[in-house]
């Protein structure tokens, strides 16, 4: 259709001229007809040169009367939901049309408005749409077609999502979350936020390059809540996804091993126990050493039973030596307390209290070791224990398995007393041992603080310790200024608790934080306090960047902060410029009412420097420095190569030039899918920016994009590159004239 409206508008300009312009084109459509039998079959190629030499010089003086644009349809950018349009006008007059890849859009497309007259169109986009096919767009006139142009559609949309939604771990460990960012142009940028705040690169925080994986370290039970992916592109609107992280209190445990010796007899068998309590939650493993030497289940005749228990299988001098269990579990790693393994020495009998002091209401176990034989309560050993209290037997049901005797809730007045523990063994070879239980302790308790003064976002760290005869489970509670306002965990109060003592570690100090600590211990009734005051002395803490890193793009708002605490009197706050005053509401320059925080709204070039905030209180003075530097977009000048097309096989570079820019980071598209998502190993990016294409196959005859992307504005230059067939012959002449007529026509 449309060639055939070439030829048909050329016909009427010819009768509209003269009958000579239309003889001479009547003899051309002949001279091409005969010209096209006479090569078709090959008669006489000198008949056929000066017919093809004829045609030119036709086609020549008929170019004279095609269309000639005074404006051609440009590159726009719009954002989705827009309306833009493309315009085109004429020198001379004629009949505009448009196309889109080629084929002409048809004026009831309900996409597309078109406005036109014999000089000038307008094709507008009614709804800008990313999901429409997008393409090359261009006005045709009298056969005469202008250059293209493209409509670049900004979007966002809203397909982002993470990995895993919900992930449980425990203390200790470490939990990654992965977001898969939205598709839209430009690329959007990834942070991650959790309970209103962003998280940034830390100890405790890890982000990959795009920030499209958080993962975290050292988990806390604070650290339980929703963590946000949020994504944005500069068009005013962004677009998160949510997941759970819960984390789990591994609680307290121990590990140990019953006795602290064992003594075997040459050639004879000898089991250790490795004994956890409480059993901690999530899998555990068991690993055994051997002088330091991890154990191997069958090797040099050791045998592990279910990795809680070691057998030696028949003891030698080569077995003597220290044996230890390592347990790992709950996100934590714990070792026992070595054992000490002997051969051939005396037989001895002797209790062990644990603890070896006590309070009331609290348990109290009384073990017992035999070096010669492996205490069971199963009696495989051969080994019967009974247990005695002031010469009056105890009853079994108050033994363990392994029999030690376990006093529960203890009653100082019918409790203490002298134990006695009798062991016979099958060879009716009688041991006996005694243990008096000592009195109480009088319990006391330590409260230190790292430092008793503090400033403003600092830490400190305060410890509380009790010391007792109890054995476990003190409840310690931490208080500020009243024994009623106890001290949780939250964002900045962390509390860690052990059987030994209790540390309160505080973050991100503010002024309410000063006051008197107490610590108490309910069980014992103590109490423990120390006073934290606020720092007298004037002191300063880094600027603070609203932007990271300190680097923000022209035109956009620059905020900086100067924190800063204490002084013996009222603080005066002054700004600078590469040392240059700088003063409120001039130069775009904005501060608060105190002089900590300083806002550029709409920065630009000049506001770039090194910024300094003087701070001072009458009797001292400090100052802070930050450089900042203000970046103007990059532009893309041309795209260079020595050829846009190149035959099968070889090798081909093309550069995308940018100015404005020292390190711009470019991106190739081929047909609008980036190069380096194509997995295409003949197409690769080079570290400078440039696209190498070898070697060149009919596959990458396509359209490619150089573009740059600075402070969400996005600039591209694109080209047509041909791949030459390596089959092309020129053997048959009839095949080049065959296409040459048709192109002429």
């Amino acid at each position: 259709c449309v060639e055939l409206i070439k030829v048909v508008h050329i016909y009427v300009k010819l009768l509209q001229s003269c009958w000579v312009a239309f003889s001479i084109a009547s003899v051309y459509i002949s001279l091409v007809l005969i010209g096209y039998v006479v090569m078709l079959y090959g008669y006489c190629s000198l008949v056929r040169n000066t017919l093809v030499l004829l045609s030119c010089a036709c086609t020549l003086l008929l170019s004279g009367v095609g269309a000639t644009f005074a404006q051609m349809p440009s590159n726009v950018t719009v954002r989705e939901g827009q309306s833009t349009a493309l315009a085109c006008a004429l020198s001379n007059t004629g009949t505009i049309l448009w196309t889109l890849d080629a084929v002409i859009i048809s004026p009831s497309n309900p996409l597309f408005s078109i406005a036109t007259n014999d000089t000038y169109s307008e094709l507008r986009i009614v709804r800008a749409d990313h999901t429409q096919p997008s393409g090359h767009y261009q006005c045709m006139a009298n056969g005469v077609v202008s250059a293209p142009a493209w409509v670049l559609v900004q979007y966002l949309n809203d397909d982002i999502n993470i990995e895993s939604t919900l992930v449980t771990t425990y203390e200790g460990g470490s939990a990654s979350f992965i977001c898969k960012p939205p598709s839209g142009i430009p690329l959007p940028n990834v942070r991650w936020e959790t309970a209103g705040s962003l998280l940034t690169q830390n100890q405790h925080v890890s982000l990959s390059v795009g920030n499209k994986t958080l993962q975290l370290n050292a988990l806390n039970i604070t650290d339980s809540g929703i963590y946000y992916c949020v994504a944005e592109n500069g068009l005013g609107k962004s677009v998160n996804t949510s997941a759970e992280l819960r984390v789990q209190n591994v609680g307290q445990y121990a590990v140990t091993i019953p006795f602290a010796q064992f003594c075997a007899k040459a050639g004879t068998p000898l089991s250790i126990d490795c004994l956890i309590a409480p059993q901690p939650k999530g899998e555990m493993v068991v690993r055994w050493l051997h002088n330091g030497y991890a154990l191997t289940s069958g090797k040099n005749d050791y045998y592990l039973r279910g990795n809680f228990t070691l057998k030696i299988n028949s003891m030698s001098v080569k077995h003597v030596g220290a044996y230890c269990c390592v347990v790992e579990g709950g996100g934590k790693v714990m070792a026992s307390d070595c054992t000490q393994v002997l051969m051939n020495c005396a037989d001895k009998l002797q209790i062990t209290v644990t603890p070896p002091y006590f309070t009331p209401t609290w348990s109290l176990l009384l073990n017992f070791s035999y070096s010669n034989i492996k205490l069971k309560s199963d009696h495989a050993s051969g080994l019967m224990v009974s247990w005695f209290k002031g010469g009056v037997p105890v009853p079994q049901d108050r033994l363990l398995s392994n029999g030690s005797l376990l006093l529960h809730h203890m009653n100082l007045q019918s409790e203490l007393g002298y134990y006695t523990v009798h062991s016979v063994h099958i060879s009716n070879i009688q041991f006996i041992t005694s243990v008096a239980l000592p009195a109480t302790v009088t319990p006391s308790l330590q409260l230190v603080a790292s430092s008793t003064v503090i400033r403003l976002q600092s830490s400190i760290t305060l410890q509380c310790s009790f010391t007792s005869n109890a054995y476990h489970g003190f409840t310690y509670r931490w208080f500020l200024n009243s024994l009623s306002s106890q001290i949780l965990n939250d964002s900045t109060h962390s509390i860690y608790t052990t059987t030994l003592n209790s540390t309160l570690f505080i973050s991100n100090i503010g002024s309410h934080d000063a006051g008197t600590y107490f610590c108490t211990v309910s069980e014992a009734n103590v109490t423990a306090s120390v006073n934290i005051s606020l720092a007298s002395y004037l002191y300063l803490l880094p600027i603070t960047l609203s932007q990271q890193p300190t680097t923000v793009c022209n035109g956009s708002t620059l905020s900086l902060e100067c924190p800063f605490g204490g002084g013996r009197g009222r603080s005066n706050v002054s700004w600078s410029l590469n040392s240059e005053p700088l003063v409120n509401q001039v130069g775009g320059v904005r501060l608060d009412q105190d002089g900590r925080s300083l806002i550029v709204v709409s920065a630009q070039t000049q506001n770039g420097g090194v910024y300094a905030c003087n701070v001072s209180d009458g009797f001292t003075t400090f100052y802070q420095t930050l450089p900042v530097a203000v970046i103007v977009p990059g532009s893309i000048e041309s795209i260079h190569s020595s050829t846009t097309e190149a035959m099968e096989g070889s090798a081909v570079r093309f550069d995308c030039i940018v100015s404005g820019m020292s390190s711009p980071h470019v991106i190739w598209l081929q047909g609008w899918v980036p190069v380096h998502e194509l997995n295409d190993s003949s197409l690769v990016q080079l570290p400078n920016g440039s696209l190498l294409i070898n070697p060149v196959s009919s596959k990458d005859e396509n359209t490619y994009y150089c573009a740059i992307q600075v402070c969400y504005t996005l600039d591209i230059k694109q080209f047509f590159f041909k791949v030459i067939s390596g089959n092309t012959s020129t053997a048959n002449p009839c095949k080049t004239a065959r296409l040459f007529f048709l192109c002429t026509f």
